[in-house]
């Protein structure tokens, strides 16, 4: 066994290092090719279909180019046969490719690069007719069909035994919790680090000596069924990796060679730098290579230490891409994988006998699981918002950690040097000096974040959401709230765990529809509203949880609302109401040294109004009801008389918006003006020595 002590193991990680670096470099050259579809016909594998609710997307290449298509599905009949089809299919597409949309919000999961880095797909189109024509299928084509026929059959099984089973071959699309496994550490030590083929490796080296079969011969079964592994599932780095180190080991043990793990670890790293170096850009890739390293040179020592050690050393990435640690993943991972390792073999012989009985038992142990797993990462006080670390540190931290905990004892002196460092980070994340005021670009909505210096004051305006349209049966679909994608994401990755106020402008789904989405992941202090929408039944069933835990504040023109300091000049509504658009709450505040306000979707009428009471003049103007001809009427752009406008509107929007009466207004009073859809999320930044404005797309002022 190798320690990092030795000067040879430093060296080739050197080498290791340096072949990573050229070959991000030779990444980096080719990340910014397009690749443009050169054909109308998609061909499609079955694998790479995934239905939800009347909408299928699928994978497929044109001509050797990989592609993303959505299809709207005409019937439930037609969802029911896409869904259990298992032969390869070909599309005749009629429509306009366009690109892949990538982040448009800081700290948003940048999906077009992900497909850019993992199958080169820049193109996605959408079909309105899904008409599959099957082909002709040859021996790799039907190899791949036998993976469809797998999942098929693990859909037979009970809920929550299916969904165990699924992620046991390495399959998260319907895992339940996903974020919580993931928070727990245990995705990242199962799923991704390829632990489940340890796992089959030993059921079929104990069957074949319980039947006196020869290692010689089991070793070549293994083979084959490694070799398969790595055919099925040549897009899974965790799998692949784990399944391509087991496979060489015994290939040489069979032939009598003998190789350090080691030098079997960096054979595969080098493999994959050549042959799938995009692999090795997502969390997975990061994980597994870095666990594994780290399990060919550390010292024997016990298995809680081990697993201790690992969840330290893993640190700086979770921190880096997901932002939050639960402190509980120091202990689920070294209790979870011996209970597992344990059930294993019962697990195989349901797969295989597949009885009733036996399914729900395990049904419904599994099911117990998921909730204690569940359980333990939503209790809040387990889980640190650390924040997002830059990768210069999170690299500088992981080589830390390899050099201290490869050693069989710690010395105090280096965790003291580590612990400095995380807590030196946590500070500047926590207390930066720089303020912001945002606008999230969450499509056609209004969501807006005041973040002052130290953090003193962070309060929201609106969360966003989506219009709920009545798809219902086969054709409801499952949608990830933008809450959790775009805002949650940036809190997290700023530190931030609790909302010091939240204001409700008004009742609309675009503005508050993703409120209790928001109140189940982050403590709220203070909700803000008009006087008299608690009347509205919908919206008092939406704040209820809040009841208990947060200060409820109505609010009315005239007042001024203090959050720990910052001020906020109500002034609308001037009288109780439901949450109409003229009812929307409308304020002023000052940050940094800008005078902001924020409108709603306040009408021109309800403009005429504040003008009569109210002096609005200001810097900034969040131009009211997205842009739309129903308000920023040409008087209250004069009476405001702002230095800018922002508009919060969705891409392609159906109505229109920003309506072409209020652009022309903003222009004929020489207003510039940003609006999401084509800048991305806005902010404006200051500090002592800053104040700019920012947009995440670069496209400059309008």
């Amino acid at each position: 066994m190798y320690s990092l002590k030795d000067l040879n193991v430093w060296l080739w990680c050197v080498i290791f290092g340096a072949a990573a670096f050229i070959g991000g470099i030779f990444c980096e050259s080719i990340d910014r090719q397009v690749y443009v579809p050169k054909s109308q016909t998609v061909l499609v594998d079955p694998n790479d279909v995934k239905v939800n609710g009347d909408l299928a997307q699928m994978k497929g290449t044109a001509e050797g180019v990989a592609v993303l298509v959505t299809a709207k599905l005409d019937s439930a009949a037609q969802k029911a046969q896409l869904e259990k089809n298992t032969r390869w299919f070909k599309l005749k597409i009629k429509e306009e490719f366009t690109r892949i949309e990538g982040a448009r919000n800081v700290a948003e999961f940048d999906y077009a690069k992900y497909e850019h880095r993992q199958v080169h797909c820049d193109y996605t189109v959408f079909i309105n007719h899904f008409e599959p024509i099957l082909v002709k299928e040859n021996g790799w084509r039907k190899l791949l069909g036998f993976k469809k026929k797998l999942n098929l059959y693990l859909s037979t099984f009970p809920r929550y035994s299916r969904i165990f089973y699924k992620m046991l071959i390495g399959d998260q699309d319907d895992l339940l919790g996903k974020d919580q496994l993931s928070r727990l550490g245990l995705l990242s030590l199962l799923s991704l680090g390829g632990m489940q083929l340890y796992f089959w490796l030993d059921i079929w080296r104990s069957l074949g000596a319980r039947l006196r079969i020869t290692e010689d011969k089991v070793n070549i079964f293994c083979l084959f069924f490694l070799l398969l592994i790595i055919c099925l599932y040549s897009d899974h780095v965790g799998l692949m990796r784990s399944a391509i180190f087991l496979f060489v080991s015994r290939l040489m043990r069979l032939f009598g060679k003998k190789y350090s793990s080691l030098d079997l670890w960096s054979f595969i790293f080098l493999f994959f730098i050549a042959v799938k170096p995009y692999l090795l850009f997502n969390l997975g890739g990061i994980l597994s290579f870095l666990i594994t390293f780290f399990m060919q040179t550390k010292v024997r020592e016990n298995r809680w230490i081990t697993n201790i050690k690992i969840n330290i050393l893993i640190l700086p990435v979770i921190l880096q891409q997901i932002y939050v640690w639960n402190f509980m993943s120091l202990v689920t991972n070294a209790i979870f994988f011996p209970v597992i390792s344990f059930l294993f073999p019962l697990f195989c012989l349901n797969w295989v006998l597949h009885f009733p009985l036996i399914d729900q038992v395990i049904n419904f142990g599994c099911y117990v699981l998921f909730q204690i797993i569940n359980g333990i990462a939503r209790i809040k006080a387990f889980n640190l918002v650390y924040g997002k670390i830059p990768v210069v540190m999170a690299l500088i931290l992981t080589f830390a950690g390899l050099w201290i905990l490869s050693k069989k004892s710690f010395k105090l002196s280096n965790m003291l040097v580590l612990f400095t460092t995380y807590l030196t980070l946590f500070l500047m994340i926590h207390f930066p000096l720089s303020g912001r005021v945002i606008m999230f670009d969450i499509g056609q909505g209004d969501s807006l974040l005041i973040e002052t210096p130290f953090h003193r004051q962070i309060i929201l305006i609106d969360t966003g959401g989506k219009l709920a349209f009545n798809n219902s049966g086969w054709q409801a679909r499952k949608r990830k709230a933008r809450v959790d994608t775009v805002t949650l994401n940036y809190l997290h990755s700023r530190g931030i765990s609790h909302l010091d106020a939240v204001v409700t402008t008004h009742q609309d789904a675009d503005h508050i529809g993703d409120l209790p989405e928001l109140i189940k992941k982050i403590r709220i202090d203070r909700l803000i509203y008009g006087n008299g929408i608690l009347d509205n039944e919908h919206y008092l069933k939406k704040v209820a949880p809040l009841k208990k835990q947060t200060k409820f504040i109505p609010v009315q023109a005239g007042q001024v609302v203090n959050v720990k300091g910052q001020h906020l000049q109500i002034l609308n509504p001037d009288q109780p109401g439901l949450g109409e658009n003229t009812d929307s709450v409308t304020f002023l505040t000052k940050v940094g040294q800008l005078k902001f306000l924020f409108t709603g979707d306040l009408d021109q009428a309800g403009e005429r109004r504040i003008m009569q009471k109210f002096s609005v003049k200001t810097d900034i103007l969040k131009a009211g009801h997205h842009g739309s001809k129903t308000s920023t009427s040409p008087e209250f752009l004069k009476k405001s008389a702002p230095k800018m406008a922002w508009i919060s509107v969705g891409q392609k929007n159906r109505y229109g918006h920003p309506s072409p009466e209020t652009l022309h207004s903003l222009e004929q009073k020489k207003i510039p003006w940003l609006a999401t859809k084509d800048v991305g999320m806005v902010y404006y930044e200051y500090n002592l020595f800053k104040n700019e404005l920012k947009c995440y797309k670069k496209d400059g002022f309008k």
